[in-house]
C-alpha cells in the first residue's frame, strides 16, 4: 500500500494529519496547514475554524516577543499579520487555452532556497548543513513512511511529507531512503520506483503523478526527492494537440515522451552525460522529459527564472489577480519556450 488504500482514504488521512499538525503549537506547522488548506473549499472548510484560533494564537505570541520559529517562517507570518488569513482563500483555476494558472497567492511567500542559485553542473555535492528531508523538526510533517518495492524488486525505504507550499492538490514530497543522503541526482532504480508507483496505484489512486526537477532545473532542495500530486485532469504538456503525443503543434519546450521505462531511462541518462538539466513528468504507464536551460541563464524570461517542472508542463501559480487578466496565452508560452534548450545531441529528444 502507499500512502492509502483507495483515494477517499487518502483524502481523510490528508485533512486528519494536517488537523494534527495544528495541535503541535509550531508556526512552520501552521503555514503548512494554511498553504494546504487552500486548495478546495472541503478541505478548507475542515480546517478554518482552527486556522483562525492558532492564528490569532501566533500574533499574540508575536505582539508580546514570544514566538519562536524559523526565520523563513517568522518572515512569511508578518506577511500574513498585514493581511490576515482571510485573503488565502481556495485557489481559483484559469484556463488561458492550453495553460492553466492557479490563483495562489501563499505560494508567492515561500524561500527560494536552492532554486534561486546560478548553476553551471547537475551534480552538487549533499550538503547535510543545508535543508534537507532528514531534518528532526520535519517529523510533523510527515504524512506517511513505509516500504515500497518497485516491479524489478527494489526494497525503498519511503518518506512522504507534506508539500509546505503546494502548487497542485494533493501535493506531497517522496523521499526514497532519505537516510542514505543521495543529492539530488537520478539514478536507475529510484527512476523505476516512480514509474512502478504510478502504474501499481493508478486505480486505488487516480490522477497520480509526480515531478521532478535536476539540479540546473530549479530544484530547491538538493536531497533526492520527488513531488507527488493528485489531479485527474491533463496537465497541459499532456494533451493531445503536441507533437510529442502525435499532434501537430510544437510544444514550446524541448520535450519528449516515453511509454517504456527502459526507453525513459536512457533519455535521461544521455542528458547526465551531457550536463543537461531537465524536468520529468511521470504519469501511469509514460513519462514526459523537457530539455531546458540551465538555471541562471539569462535568456530566461525573469517570471520564470526559478520555474520547476509544473511551469515546464504549462501549469503557472500565480500571486497577482492582475497577472492572470493580462497575461495572455502567448504571453505564457513565451515564458515556457525561454525555458528550452536543445540537447547536444539529437539523440535525447
Amino acid at each position: 500500500m502507499f500512502i492509502a488504500e483507495d483515494i477517499d482514504q487518502f483524502r481523510a488521512l490528508f485533512v486528519q494529519r494536517l488537523r494534527d499538525m495544528l495541535d503541535s503549537g509550531e508556526l512552520g506547522a501552521f503555514i503548512l496547514v494554511l498553504a494546504n488548506s487552500m486548495q478546495d473549499a472541503s478541505t478548507r472548510a475542515q480546517l478554518e475554524a482552527r486556522l483562525k484560533q492558532v492564528f490569532e494564537q501566533h500574533r499574540d505570541a508575536y505582539q508580546a516577543g514570544e514566538l519562536q520559529a524559523a526565520p523563513d517562517d517568522i518572515q512569511v507570518f508578518e506577511q500574513l499579520l498585514k493581511t490576515g488569513i482571510d485573503d488565502y482563500g481556495v485557489w481559483r483555476v484559469s484556463r488561458k487555452h492550453p495553460w492553466l494558472q492557479f490563483f495562489n497567492p501563499l505560494r508567492a511567500l515561500r524561500p527560494a532556497r536552492a532554486s534561486a542559485e546560478v548553476i553551471d553542473n547537475i551534480r552538487k555535492p549533499f550538503d547535510d548543513k543545508a535543508f534537507n528531508f532528514n531534518k528532526p523538526f520535519l517529523r510533523a510533517e510527515r504524512l506517511w513512511q513505509g516500504e515500497l518495492q518497485s516491479d524489478d524488486g527494489f526494497i525503498f525505504e519511503c518518506t512522504v511529507l507534506y508539500n509546505k507550499f503546494p502548487f497542485l492538490p494533493y501535493h506531497f514530497i517522496l523521499a526514497p531512503n532519505a537516510a542514505d543522503c543521495f543529492q539530488q541526482y537520478l539514478h536507475q532504480e529510484f527512476h523505476e520506483l516512480v514509474w512502478s508507483l504510478c502504474e501499481q496505484h493508478a486505480g486505488a489512486l487516480p490522477g497520480l503523478g509526480f515531478g521532478y526537477n535536476s539540479i540546473g532545473a530549479c530544484a530547491s532542495v538538493n536531497h533526492l526527492h520527488f513531488q507527488g500530486f493528485i489531479y485527474s485532469s491533463a496537465l497541459p504538456v499532456e494533451l493531445k494537440q503536441w507533437r510529442h503525443n502525435g499532434g501537430e503543434v510544437q510544444y514550446p519546450m524541448q520535450c519528449a515522451v516515453f511509454d517504456d521505462i527502459d526507453s525513459a531511462w536512457q533519455a535521461i541518462r544521455l542528458l547526465h552525460l551531457l550536463n543537461q538539466p531537465y524536468n520529468l513528468l511521470y504519469r501511469p504507464g509514460c513519462c514526459y522529459v523537457l530539455s531546458r536551460k540551465m538555471q541562471g541563464s539569462p535568456e530566461v524570461y525573469s517570471r520564470v527564472a526559478g520555474a520547476g517542472w509544473i511551469e515546464a508542463c504549462g501549469v503557472f501559480s500565480e500571486a497577482d489577480e492582475l497577472a492572470i487578466e493580462k497575461l495572455t496565452a502567448d504571453s505564457l508560452r513565451a515564458e515556457i519556450h525561454s525555458l528550452s534548450a536543445k540537447p547536444q545531441t539529437d539523440a535525447v529528444l
